[in-house]
């Protein structure tokens, strides 16, 4: 439930862009232009997040990051028509979003678990399931009943109100975290202190193929996300139908999480992660097409459901596997720091796009390039650094 928090922004603003550009009267561009903002702040802050995680509790660092991400998704409803106003209200979100970012949930995680690793970090990861299946639905029923701004303020509470108990009361386990941050005096070195120095995991090709890979992910989702049901309805479907059809994509992303972490486990995770990055490429064809019909619009989806539910699974178990424990949550904030640089571009983008072709056609032929090169840079990362071991050692 604490990771379900990371997309709320992505998938609630889905929801409500179209009633506030015609609130505020403005171009799709600028309604994304918040996304925008927080991703770039997100550029400088993710890493240090990730380092957080490394010198704190993970538990402390992902309460306030609830608090912050749910308190600015609900203040969105409070805005004015203002760009300076809403773009300081999203650099507010970023903040949060940084302290829930999938190393805090994971940390303790895959210091814990070795054999079914994969289906354990896919468990957590699920969170944003969650948020998906969830949120288009409630989002426009809120629209309906309250209108749109008490609608994003009831998103932003009702997150919080679930959410942060649970994380409140469970998180915690506090003889894992010390495991985590530090080795026994004179014990017998760990698994958890093992793997690449930082300096190490940067001069390997394995790292940047793994960060590029997040990229083109990070763009794929945050052009594709907020644009989902404004698309859907360009095909031809109504605006409630586009709202059931992009339900779907949380319920495909939480099946898929699953069963790639349980693959993740059983066979070569390159295969499994060269997979993964193949079903946007299926999903971004069928878009292509000028009338897909509702049922190749749900199969587009669940392709973007899917991959969604699995990207982090293979993105945690890839970094862990090849650059180990060490300086995991560095060098994942690293990586995401280098997903907010897409984050930046993709939603401002994608809406330029649109406004200047009138169609999201361009936009789907880049992201279908990004994520077939995706498919080649994981397919060819060979094998592990023999200095990072697959078992504990301790």
């Amino acid at each position: 439930m604490g990771y379900s928090v990371i997309n709320l922004h992505a998938f609630g603003i889905a929801v409500f862009i179209q009633p506030i550009e015609r609130a505020f009267n403005w171009s799709r561009a600028e309604a994304m232009s918040g996304l925008t903002v927080a991703s770039g702040l997100g550029i400088l802050i993710y890493m240090v997040g990730g380092a957080c995680v490394d010198r704190f509790s993970a538990r402390r660092v992902g309460l306030v990051g609830i608090l912050i991400v749910c308190s600015g998704v609900a203040a969105l409803g409070l805005a004015t028509g203002g760009l300076v106003e809403w773009i300081a209200t999203w650099l507010y979100i970023s903040v949060g979003i940084a302290a829930v970012q999938g190393v805090v949930w994971t940390r303790l995680v895959v210091a814990r678990f070795d054999r079914s690793r994969g289906l354990a970090i896919a468990s957590v990861l699920n969170g944003s399931a969650i948020t998906a299946t969830l949120v288009p639905i409630v989002g426009t029923m809120l629209i309906a009943w309250v209108g749109w701004r008490l609608g994003v303020a009831g998103i932003g509470l009702i997150w919080f109100l679930v959410a942060f108990p649970i994380a409140f009361l469970l998180f915690r386990d506090r003889h894992s975290e010390t495991e985590v941050r530090r080795a026994p005096p004179g014990g017998s070195e760990t698994y958890e202190t093992t793997g690449l120095s930082l300096r190490e995991a940067l001069r390997t090709g394995v790292f940047w193929r793994i960060a590029f890979c997040m990229f083109a992910f990070i763009i794929y989702t945050m052009a594709l996300s907020p644009n989902l049901i404004a698309l859907l309805v360009e095909k031809g479907i109504t605006a409630s139908k586009a709202a059931a059809i992009a339900a779907l994509m949380g319920v495909c992303g939480l099946i898929s999480r699953l069963g790639t972490g349980m693959l993740l486990d059983r066979l070569p995770p390159l295969l499994v992660g060269s997979a993964v990055f193949a079903l946007p490429v299926v999903g971004c064809m069928i878009l292509l097409t000028p009338a897909p019909g509702t049922a190749l619009l749900a199969l587009s989806v669940a392709c973007f459901g899917a991959t969604v539910g699995a990207e982090n699974d293979v993105i945690f178990y890839l970094v862990a596997r090849y650059c180990g424990l060490r300086h995991f949550g560095a060098l994942l904030g690293a990586i995401t720091s280098g997903g907010a640089v897409a984050g930046t571009i993709a939603p401002i983008t994608s809406g330029w796009l649109h406004d200047r072709t009138g169609s999201y056609d361009l936009m789907m032929m880049i992201l279908l390039g990004l994520m077939a090169v995706s498919v080649v840079a994981t397919a060819t990362m060979g094998r592990p650094d023999p200095r990072v071991p697959a078992r504990p050692t301790g």
